[in-house]
């Protein structure tokens, strides 16, 4: 179970990543992925295989020069396979290119995606979103649950501030 103790430093580090975001002009994306094929696979593996491909992303990212951190949330759709959110914070400048290049390799696999852009403003964006996914959900038990029978991390940072504590 998520308790108190762990939503209050996951609050704190996703306030820290968009504040750093918001002093840097950077933008927020999130993309929400899906596997888009009918074939059955194991959790674990579709897991996997969105990990990989999101690596391939993140390594294509850097062999550009552009520089992203964000969020990676993961939780059950209602038939059991995962649905993966992704927070990305970036330069405006590097949106257009971000979302061909994640299209891109998203395309080559067998996940679907579903994307937009706008930059950070005053009012916090990050928090919502992940309280709703996480910590507001009214299927929490359910998804804490099937996050631990299938092994799966529900909430992963990456980027420039991703071995921040």
């Amino acid at each position: 179970m998520i308790n108190l103790k762990q939503r209050e430093n996951l609050i704190i580090r996703i306030k820290a990543m968009e504040e750093e975001a918001k002093q840097l002009g950077q933008s927020i994306t999130f993309f929400c992925a899906y596997q888009s094929n009918q074939e059955f696979q194991p959790v674990k593996e579709i897991v996997k295989s969105f990990n990989q491909t999101f690596q391939l992303a993140r390594a294509k990212l850097k062999r550009f020069g552009i520089e992203a951190s964000g969020i990676k949330v993961t939780e059950p759709m209602k038939n059991g396979d995962p649905k993966f959110f992704i927070v990305l914070f970036s330069d405006p400048k590097n949106d257009q290119d971000i979302a061909e290049i994640i299209n891109h390799c998203l395309s080559d696999s067998s996940f679907s995606l579903k994307s937009t852009s706008s930059p950070i403003t005053k009012s916090p964006q990050t928090k919502p979103f992940i309280d709703k996914r996480l910590t507001e959900n009214s299927n929490l038990d359910r998804i804490l649950c099937w996050s631990k029978a299938h092994q799966i991390r529900l909430v992963t940072f990456f980027g420039q501030t991703e071995t921040a504590n």
